[in-house]
């Protein structure tokens, strides 16, 4: 449930009507024992209930209007307990050594540091995840075997190549792709070579001739069987495949390569269009590891060379 501008009012407004009911009730009632008290403070905040629950009956509703009750409620009633009153005499007076005020700030200083990097994380990877939806990795047009083709690795292990049998028109994938720059910080650090489609995604693109889609989790087999060896040293030619975790995400290929330069590489993001930028600058941030190949190009056996990815 996700409360409207009224349902926070009643939320506080019967939050409010509970403290003000119980704190009225207990200082009117003076020394009395500690149960009629609790039965003092139960009823004030159970009639500041009721006015929540006139309005909805829902849950949710009711215990965020309890919690906001409890705030100022709990605190009095345990005020009023010796032996919490104790425990807190006990700990202002720990309170009062350096060693245990400073430590104590030590260890609030290290979740607060810790807890900052793991929100980072977990507020980027939601970007990132959201920026994959986006490039239609979750999203593929509807896809078929394509007639008379067969994809194969040098040593003949047949990989399955898809082909798009619904294709958006130009004027679609483009504002799908303007929608997508609105929200990416991107435009101004790539340059477009080829404009969007829905006829391949990115190992399409490198491996199948930019005529087919190809699933990411055929790229180790390929990268095993067509001769690829990982190198630090990337040159113009060489394949960049990006990976998180153990899933490759994406392929590209390897444009520009000099000493205290980025690596420049170019590759077709998901079903929008090719682009060449620096490696480490795109959607798919993820680790990234490049191969060599003493084969010409990274095309498949069994399909076109005339279609193939600019070599």
């Amino acid at each position: 449930m996700t409360f409207n501008h009224t349902d926070r009012f009643v939320v506080l407004l019967s939050g409010g009507a509970g403290m003000l009911l119980a704190g009225a009730v207990n200082a009117l009632l003076g020394p009395v024992p500690a149960r009629w008290r609790a039965v003092a403070t139960g009823a004030g905040c159970g009639a500041a209930l009721g006015v929540a629950a006139a309005w909805s009956v829902d849950p949710r509703l009711l215990a965020a209007a309890a919690g906001v009750m409890a705030v100022g409620v709990l605190p009095a009633l345990l005020a009023g307990s010796g032996s919490v009153v104790a425990a807190a005499r006990r700990a202002a007076a720990l309170g009062r050594r350096p060693g245990v005020r400073w430590g104590l700030l030590a260890v609030v200083g290290a979740g607060t540091a810790f807890g900052s990097v793991a929100l980072y994380q977990a507020e980027d990877d939601a970007q990132i995840n959201q920026e994959m939806v986006e490039l239609g990795l979750e999203d593929r047009p509807p896809l078929a075997d394509p007639v008379g083709v067969t994809a194969r690795t040098d040593r003949g292990t047949p990989i399955p190549v898809k082909e798009s049998t619904s294709q958006r028109t130009a004027a679609e994938v483009n504002e799908a792709e303007e929608r997508f720059y609105r929200s990416s910080p991107y435009r101004d650090r790539v340059i477009r070579d080829r404009d969007a489609d829905d006829g391949a995604n990115c190992h399409g693109w490198v491996f199948a001739g930019g005529r087919y889609w190809l699933g990411g989790e055929w790229v180790e087999t390929i990268l095993r069987e067509n001769g690829y060896a990982e190198v630090t040293d990337p040159r113009p030619g060489d394949l960049a495949v990006y990976r998180q975790g153990p899933a490759v995400v994406h392929s590209a290929v390897v444009r520009y390569a000099t000493p205290g330069a980025p690596v420049l590489v170019e590759g077709k993001w998901g079903w929008m269009g090719v682009y060449l930028h620096p490696a480490d600058r795109c959607p798919y941030r993820a680790e990234v590891k490049y191969y060599h190949s003493p084969r010409h190009g990274h095309l498949l056996a069994g399909l076109d060379e005339s279609s193939s990815e600019g070599r």
